[in-house]
């Protein structure tokens, strides 16, 4: 069970990679557990801001976390 909301997770994370094109850059880290779990980088297009990509889930006593500088 958790292999695969770890595997959902981290496919939420690499959509958000696939959405975004060039411009300027964000580095993330994705945490499970608070445990980093996934280091990645966003090229920002147009206004994006790199806090846009933040976000924080908590589903079955998992917590997910997305932080993005």
């Amino acid at each position: 069970m958790k292999k695969r909301i770890y595997l959902g997770l981290s496919l939420v994370a690499v959509a958000l990679l696939s959405f975004t094109s060039c411009s300027k850059e964000c580095k993330c880290k994705q945490y499970v557990n608070d445990e980093v779990v996934l280091e990645y980088t966003i090229e920002l297009e147009g206004n994006q801001k790199c806090k846009d990509f933040n976000s924080k889930v908590a589903v079955l006593g998992v917590s997910q976390e997305v932080k993005c500088k």
